[in-house]
């Protein structure tokens, strides 16, 4: 499939995300890219709410469905702007040069991006061949089929016979939406781009805006450093695919502009847009939560000393000390229910190996998550520059809360990777140090923005104080030349590794980073093409190509996640007994009361294959089945034994 083919699928995907929330927050009063920047949370957060109502409703998820709830979201907001008397909110006007300047450097920190993932993927329809992602092309398909998009249950066939399962289904449903043009597969990648990319640097560079009106050099360097890092999005959004918790990550700059302007102005249509977008970001993943608290409490807090302050002056010293407090207060609950919820219990009981204290600072401190493709030292210059920024916000009241920010996310990313009895404030990560340092890129970039203008600060009083005349073009050089030193010393910001390193592994399917081929170009021909009807059921080892007969087959997998929490009795007893078809009366019983016809056989490509699933390996298919296609190691069977 050739890229400009995909182009209605993302250009679709683009409206969905950005046109109804445009037109939502504007009514709330945001103007221009600070609404751009709030659109795509708001966005999400009413598609999450309004699936669930759709599906009280028993009204089937689609496009004509979806329209109709997000014209009915817009009204609401016009009605809302309304009674709130919204006023208009926008950042600082820019010359013309400047809006030139920013958009150059925007357009260079996507290529960098784009540059990897487009080429490391190879073509819009490569298969994201790592454990989420399946999931959530699973997902997408589920929801197709069933047209039921809710987070409470919609996604309950992915789970056997279990019903009720609540799963964060925002991405999946959007997927789906946009698989309407094309399929799920690229509705998948496309969206992934859009978000990653996209969605994300525009955010940062929104942000960049809100957080410093007056100094549009930081607008400039933000996308720039941001692009440096390999934490998010190369990471935990295009290698690992954590879907719902990284377009909460990619959406959070966007968010936290909104709130920014809105809490400045003491705009109450303004904060109800903000609490909009951050409602997003909790219904894409409850994990949000965190995002929320190491980002907009510390900005809450700001504000909220402040008004402290102002009503103390004015004797109203008990309300002004109690709203100083309100944030503490929070902050102690949000401890207190790690360590005291069950839920959150559980979550903080998975494993994940711990990390050494040398090896996990230089990760903090440089970006080093690396598979060995460029020295862990190579983001060094904007270590630095993150370094010098966190000095200059702190001393700033206006943007302190940045470095505050920062420095509880770097703690909880320590806290999470080294162990011991802190690691349960991981639990909203599942203790995995890799989500909890996909937050850190958001603040990096800020800060490291916020260093280069102060280097850039420097060199142009230096020049000034020996009475040169373009004082202010030499900072404006500085600051180039500090970014292009970072740039080259970091091997063009690791575009290799981001391009072989992560991309290509995720995609390639003749390189797997968990070693368990699921896939290989000849399997996926053969279930591109899979010579079965859209409605028949699929049965096979999911931890092999069996798991994409739904996804990129248009079938239906019987076992559609590769989780072995997530399978039934059922399942489990295919998983165990499936070769005993000729011997026991059960297996026909079971594949006759479940639909499934067709039986999906493949090579064990890993020794524990076939101790795992021992139903699905040594089958004898001599007779009882007729071989309908082959594809690498992968046979695919209509199953005869069973037939009356």
């Amino acid at each position: 499939m050739q890229w400009t083919e995909a182009v209605p699928t993302a250009a679709a995907l683009a409206a969905l995300l950005y046109l109804p929330g445009y037109l939502g927050t504007r009514l709330l009063g945001l103007r221009g890219l600070l609404a751009l920047a709030g659109a795509p949370a708001a966005t999400v957060a009413v598609l999450a709410v309004g699936a669930v109502a759709l599906d009280v409703l028993g009204v089937a998820w689609g496009p004509a469905s979806v329209a109709v709830l997000l014209a009915l979201a817009v009204a609401l907001c016009a009605v809302l702007g309304r009674l709130l008397r919204a006023r208009p909110l926008a950042l600082a006007p820019l010359t013309r040069t400047w809006v030139l300047v920013i958009a150059a450097t925007l357009a260079l920190a996507a290529g960098v991006q784009l540059y990897a993932f487009v080429l490391g993927m190879g073509q819009p329809d490569a298969v994201h061949q790592i454990y989420d992602p399946i999931f959530h092309l699973n997902a997408a398909d589920t929801i197709l089929r069933t047209g039921n998009a809710s987070s409470l249950g919609g996604l309950d066939p992915m789970y056997g016979s279990r019903t009720g399962v609540f799963y964060p289904a925002a991405w999946p449903s959007m997927v789906a939406l946009g698989a309407t043009v094309s399929d799920v597969v690229v509705a998948s990648n496309m969206l992934m781009l859009l978000t990653g990319v996209v969605v994300w640097l525009g955010g940062v560079v929104v942000l960049a805006r809100a957080v410093a009106p007056g100094t549009p050099l930081v607008a400039v360097a933000a996308p720039v450093v941001a692009s440096s890092f390999l934490a998010f999005p190369a990471n935990i959004h295009v290698l690992q695919g954590i879907f719902g918790y990284s377009v909460a990550i990619a959406m959070w700059p966007g968010v936290l502009a909104v709130l920014v302007v809105a809490l400045r102005a003491r705009s109450a249509a303004g904060l109800v847009a903000g609490a909009v977008g951050a409602a997003g970001l909790v219904l894409a993943h409850p994990s949000g939560v965190m995002l929320l608290a190491v980002g907009v409490l510390p900005l809450v807090g700001h504000h909220l000393a402040v008004l402290g302050r102002e009503l103390a002056g004015r004797g109203r010293r008990a309300l002004g000390l109690l709203l100083r407090l309100a944030v503490p207060a929070f902050v102690a609950l949000l401890v207190l229910a790690v360590y005291t919820v069950p839920q959150l219990q559980s979550m903080a009981g998975f494993a994940h190996p711990t990390r050494p204290l040398g090896p996990t600072l230089r990760t903090a401190f440089l970006s080093a998550t690396t598979v060995g493709w460029t020295s862990p030292w190579a983001n060094a210059v904007v270590a630095a520059l993150v370094l010098l920024g966190a000095v200059v916000a702190w001393r700033r009241a206006a943007t302190r809360w940045l470095t505050v920010g920062w420095l509880a996310t770097l703690v909880l990313f320590l806290a999470t990777a080294l162990g011991g009895p802190l690691r349960r404030l991981g639990a909203f990560w599942y203790n995995n140090p890799d989500r909890a340092e996909a937050l850190l890129p958001m603040f990096g970039a800020l800060l490291g923005a916020l260093g280069v203008t102060a280097l850039a600060g420097l060199a142009a009083r230096a020049l000034a104080a020996r009475g040169e005349r373009p004082a202010q073009v030499a900072g404006g050089l500085a600051a180039v030349a500090v970014l292009a030193l970072a740039f080259v010393t970091s091997g063009a910001f690791r575009t290799d590794e981001r391009l072989h390193g992560w991309t290509w592994w995720a995609f390639n399917p003749d390189h797997r980073i968990t070693g368990l081929a699921y896939a290989s170009r000849e399997e996926l021909e053969l279930l591109r093409d899979l010579p079965v009807p859209d409605d028949a059921v699929v049965v096979g080892d999911p931890v092999s190509g069996a798991v994409f007969t739904q996804s990129v087959g248009d079938a239906v997998a019987f076992i559609p996640h590769i989780n072995p929490s997530s399978w039934d009795a059922t399942q489990r007893f295919l998983l165990q007994h499936f070769a005993d078809i000729h011997t026991d009366p059960a297996v026909c019983d079971v594949l006759r009361a479940e639909g499934i016809e067709y039986f999906y056989a493949d090579e064990p490509g890993d020794p524990t294959w076939e101790t795992r699933a021992p139903g699905f390996y040594g089958v004898d298919t001599s007779t009882g089945f007729t071989l309908l296609d082959t594809g690498g190691t992968a046979r695919l069977y209509r199953i005869d034994a069973c037939a009356p």
